[in-house]
């Protein structure tokens, strides 16, 4: 029954009687539909001591089937993480560096690092970050049908090196702090004992999604890799609980360094936006200068036409400028035919 191949299902028909009274049944399958197979309750049924219980089996393969009483009590998100095996911080911070060897070598080298010694402690590659594909020559595709993939060289997914031959999938260094499940920030991180990767997420959201999730057969699933990941399989990672104790409640993400310190991403994403707007300002500044011309004696500003004539004042400027002589604000201009005016004789 505990099996890992093992599936819940029904009999195509099944009647179970509890003390001589019948507590639930499972009739064939209509024609065209499917019949969602899930565990009943029969609490209702029994009483304190002695039960007698009865199971009518209509099936062409009777013996194929195992029957089961479970007795079951509820448990609290915190109740189980007090049972769920914790993964310390040094050995999380090792896996961590096992994980993002060959990320942290592109980004350095653009290519994977093959020597352990470029990070912090040892480790050994992970069996599913590096995979060596041979390619034979009587399994090797024609070449006009062979496709070649660009090489991902920062926080990608996946590099593809030697002609096709080596297939290096890399991950990326940030770390995100929301369950993909929930949408908000992780109370409990937990992750599969034999995954390969880093997000976590909480488990009161895993435990509530497959509570809910009608389809048992479809339960315990890692919301990340999609492995089998049933509750005695998880682990609190205490690295992750670490940075989330850490950091602000608005932090989403944070930036896993070499030497397990980490840096929070709005920070770097700030300093980006601050240089990014002042890069801004110089260029519209430049702009404007090319676009206006000042007149030195009465600092007015003169648009420009595109072939470099300066505009002569409209009346209103005008007008302007001599009120501002008058108070004596700026000095007096002398007014040249060719400013639109009419001289005086």
């Amino acid at each position: 029954v505990n099996s890992d191949i093992t599936a819940q299902v029904w009999p195509t028909k099944l009647i179970v009687v509890i003390n001589g009274a019948e507590v639930f049944r499972i009739e064939p399958p209509e024609e065209g539909h499917v019949r969602r197979d899930v565990p009943k309750d029969i609490s209702a049924g029994l009483r304190p001591g002695m039960n007698s219980v009865t199971v009518t089996i209509e099936d062409e393969h009777p013996s194929s089937y195992a029957f089961a009483i479970v007795r079951t009590q509820p448990k609290t998100a915190e109740q189980i993480a007090e049972d769920t095996t914790a993964c310390e911080e040094e050995d999380a911070l090792a896996r961590v560096r096992m994980l993002l060897k060959d990320t942290w070598g592109i980004k350095e080298n653009g290519h994977a690092e093959d020597d352990a010694s470029a990070f912090h402690g040892d480790a050994v590659d992970p069996v599913d970050v590096t995979t060596t594909v041979d390619v034979s020559a009587a399994d090797a595709a024609p070449k006009e049908e062979v496709v070649e993939a660009p090489k991902v060289v920062e926080n990608g997914t996946a590099t593809i090196e030697d002609d096709d031959e080596e297939v290096t999938c890399v991950l990326s260094n940030k770390l995100k702090l929301r369950c993909p499940l929930s949408f908000e920030r992780v109370d409990i991180p937990v992750r599969g004992e034999t995954c390969m990767h880093l997000q976590c997420f909480g488990l009161a959201a895993y435990l509530e999604a497959n509570l809910k999730m009608r389809a048992l057969n479809n339960r315990w699933t890692c919301p990340v890799c999609s492995n089998v990941l049933k509750p005695h399989d998880l682990v609190v990672d205490k690295y992750v609980q670490k940075v989330l104790a850490e950091t602000p409640a608005n932090v989403e993400e944070v930036i896993i360094e070499k030497d397990g310190s980490y840096r929070i991403v709005e920070e770097e994403e700030a300093e980006n936006t601050v240089k990014e707007k002042a890069k801004d300002t110089e260029k519209t500044a430049g702009e404007g200068d090319e676009k206006m011309t000042v007149d030195g004696q009465d600092g007015l500003k003169r648009k420009g036409t595109e072939d470099g004539i300066e505009v002569p004042l409209s009346k209103r400027q005008r007008r302007r400028q001599k009120i501002l002589e008058a108070r004596g604000e700026i000095p007096h201009h002398e007014e040249a035919p060719g400013d639109g005016t009419a001289g005086k004789a």
